[in-house]
């Protein structure tokens, strides 16, 4: 397909990258060592570090990888970069190394006491000015804090009793968070300082982020997510966030409020946009465990990710790709479903279609809904207004990271060549004959319709395809009309009466659209917006202006009807209980009774309430000023249901 587009939506965008597997793209590491961190300076100047002394650079955004002197080898556990000239590696036996040559070379900066000397360096963090490294001395003594507060120039320490620590993660604005285990009691922790804001019996947190002063998240073994949105600085204000997984978790990394990642065992890599209440789950090539996710944010909400994880595998977030669209023309008025097959598909993906030259999705064509089938196939569901602007639409698939690729003019909207005819709801005909429909159109709550579909084409109750689409509250439902409600009216028309058995909400506005489609996939579409209302309780004596009560009332608006400014004269006929009228004959008479007007309205099913209009541009263009009668019989039966007077003046006559 010609035009491709790729691009990136929401709060991200990624670099492409080539592969085919979803979501993640390998990455050549040159090493098979197991990677536990990942740091970048830029969205192309970055670290790589894990066992054996193990330390990766990359200029290029990941697409070279180059082994650096780390000076050691001992298993690494973290590497932090706070700037491009101030790097820093932890690991096992008391490595803590430094860097000042943008990561060329690393080297010991400073004596450790003898107690300390031989502590595990967990994981290590910054903000601002402010540098903090975490050290376990294992389960039976003191875990530390090296501390930093004039960006790595000295260094002191701070002791945690009782805490066999895993890590640490500074805020400017406060002292560091700690966490790990309690050798006192067994239990795992999360320390503000030295207040414990958070204990479990049940799993080891493992890594914490806080994304502000308020929120923050932690993630544990045994699919452990932990969220604040209250500071976390107190007991209590840590809540368990449901995940549909048991991997144990290794570290997290958001870069709002909602959105972000979590990385674990077994090749887990979870997303979410919405704080932890839903999530999406890729998969990694190979399974391998994720040991670190890195995002780096470069500016108006542009981000690069990476994962890295055991047998040296480094892998960098790509877009989907689209190769394939199917149907790519389709009518107005259309209902059906849009495949959509490529590469790279995620979980919770969906489908927009765009207007060329616009960025916002085509508000002419909703999607219902969109089902991810697999990594190289979407399928969504379309339905498309009788109105949407003739043309090519763009395609694009969104991932729930937010990478997103476009196939430009993928699918192209054509001009609807069936029709919907003679559309009557509730005993009121819509627009289609008038120029002008009632300035509020009402429907009932359990409302009756009587429609034709016509086919230039031909079309039979065996071959029609015929929905009622209503849409209120922000929802839509799709309604198969049965066959049972067909009739055949010509070789070329079926004519549906139907009554919709959902509860419309009583006082709402609700989107009705009337579809459909013969078996070449001609479609035919008509929308009516409507005010959902309940039927009128009526007395057994209707007030009549100007005439007599028989079986009904007759209501004429405007009282004083001027041609040559008002559209049309409109009309509410009523019934009284007990009676009910398929046929309507409406006569318009002048004040010597001579006929200078006349309808007949087939509303289809009974009705005990009944609108209609009488056109100004249907009116004798001889009819001068003065007394008219409209009067409207059952045209079955005869019986006059009611009549009404109005006037009819000229616009010089009026003031």
């Amino acid at each position: 397909m010609k035009g491709k587009v790729t691009g990136i939506v929401f709060l991200l965008a990624f670099l492409l990258s080539s592969g085919a597997w979803a979501g993640w793209v390998s990455q050549e590491s040159s090493t098979t060592q197991n990677l536990n961190s990942l740091s970048f300076v830029t969205e192309f100047f970055g670290f790589a570090a894990g066992d054996n002394g193990v330390v990766l650079k990359t200029l290029d955004g990941g697409a070279n990888w180059a082994p650096k002197v780390s000076g050691t080898t001992q298993n690494l556990n973290d590497v932090i970069f706070p700037a491009a000239g101030e790097g820093y590696i932890l690991g096992t036996f008391g490595t803590v190394r430094k860097s000042t040559n943008n990561g060329e070379v690393f080297s010991a900066f400073i004596t450790l006491p003898t107690a300390d000397a031989t502590a595990e360096f967990k994981k290590g963090s910054f903000a601002g000015a402010i540098r903090c490294l975490a050290a376990s001395k294992g389960a039976s003594a003191d875990s530390f804090l090296l501390i930093s507060y004039d960006s790595g120039s000295t260094w002191g320490s701070a002791y945690l009793t009782n805490l066999n620590v895993e890590g640490t993660f500074t805020l400017a604005t406060g002292e560091p968070w700690v966490w790990g285990k309690d050798f006192s009691n067994n239990q795992y922790q999360i320390r503000r300082g030295a207040t414990v804001v958070w204990t479990g019996a049940g799993s080891l947190v493992r890594d914490l982020k806080m994304v502000d002063s308020n929120v923050g998240y932690a993630v544990g073994d045994g699919g452990l997510v932990l969220k604040t949105t209250s500071g976390g600085g107190t007991s209590g204000s840590w809540s368990t966030v449901s995940f549909p997984l048991t991997n144990n978790l290794k570290r997290v990394f958001f870069i709002s409020q909602n959105f972000g990642w979590v990385v674990g065992e077994n090749g887990l890599v979870a997303v979410t946009s919405d704080g932890g209440d839903n999530w999406s789950i890729y998969e990694v090539e190979g399974s391998p465990d994720i040991n670190s996710i890195y995002v780096r944010e470069i500016s108006s909400g542009v981000v690069h990710a990476y994962i890295a994880g055991d047998a040296g595998k480094i892998f960098k977030l790509a877009s989907p790709t689209i190769t394939a669209v199917t149907p790519a023309t389709k009518s107005q008025g259309w209902l059906g479903t849009l495949e959509v097959t490529g590469a790279g598909f995620v979980q919770n993906a969906y489908v927009t279609l765009v207007r060329s030259g616009q960025t916002s999705a085509d508000p002419d064509i909703s999607i219902l809904y969109t089902s991810v089938e697999s990594t190289t196939k979407i399928v969504a569901y379309l339905l498309i207004s009788p109105e949407a602007i003739i043309g090519a639409r763009g395609v694009k698939v969104t991932n729930p990271d937010a990478t997103t690729s476009t196939e430009a003019a993928a699918f192209s909207v054509i001009t609807a060549q069936a029709e919907i005819r003679d559309l009557w709801v509730d005993g009121t005909k819509w627009a289609e004959l008038y120029d002008h429909s009632p300035a509020t159109f009402t429907v009932l709550t359990n409302p009756s319709v009587t429609y034709d579909v016509y086919s230039p084409s031909g079309v039979t109750i065996a071959t029609v395809n015929t929905h009622i689409v209503l849409q209120y509250n922000g929802s839509t439902v799709v309604i198969a009309v049965p066959t049972s409600a067909l009739t055949a009216v010509s070789t070329q028309d079926v004519r549906v009466s139907y009554q919709l058995a959902s509860n419309l909400p009583q006082g709402k506005e609700v989107q009705l659209m009337f579809i459909g489609e013969d078996t070449l996939g001609n479609v035919g579409a008509e929308n009516m917006l409507a005010v959902v209302t309940t039927p009128e309780t009526l007395s057994n004596t209707v007030p009549l202006p100007g005439g007599n009560t028989l079986i009904g009332a007759v209501y004429v608006h405007p009282h004083v009807f001027v041609p040559e400014t008002q559209a049309a004269i409109n009309v509410q006929v009523r019934l009284v209980p007990g009676k009910e009228v398929t046929a309507f004959r409406a006569n318009l008479t002048d004040w010597k009774g001579s006929r200078v007007w006349e309808y007949i309205f087939l509303p289809g099913p009974t009705v005990n309430r009944f609108n209609f209009q009488v056109p100004a541009r249907e009116l004798p263009h001889y009819m001068g000023r003065g007394m008219y009668v409209l009067s409207v019989k059952d045209n079955v039966s005869g019986e006059l249901i009611g009549r009404a007077k109005f006037m009819i003046a000229h616009s010089s006559m009026v003031r």
